[in-house]
């Protein structure tokens, strides 16, 4: 549930994969495509857990203690 439709951090992420394989190598940024199942076992995918983990740590940086529901 939100209560206001305050932004609190804003940023850009990028992940990047090489592959030793056939596949070659991954960039990813910007807008992520809609089905990701295509990917799978890829350095796309690779690529985008990077951009994903990337994201999760930033909004957790991000994001006053004041905000969390339940506290340690």
């Amino acid at each position: 549930m939100t209560l206001t439709s305050q932004i609190v951090a804003a940023t850009s992420v990028e992940g990047k994969s090489a592959s030793l394989g056939l596949e070659g190598s991954s960039y990813v940024g910007g807008k992520l495509p809609v089905s990701l199942g295509g990917f799978s076992k890829t350095p796309v995918e690779k690529a985008l857990r990077v951009c994903i983990q990337k994201s999760v740590e930033y909004i957790m940086s991000k994001t006053p203690d004041e905000y969390y529901r339940h506290k340690k």
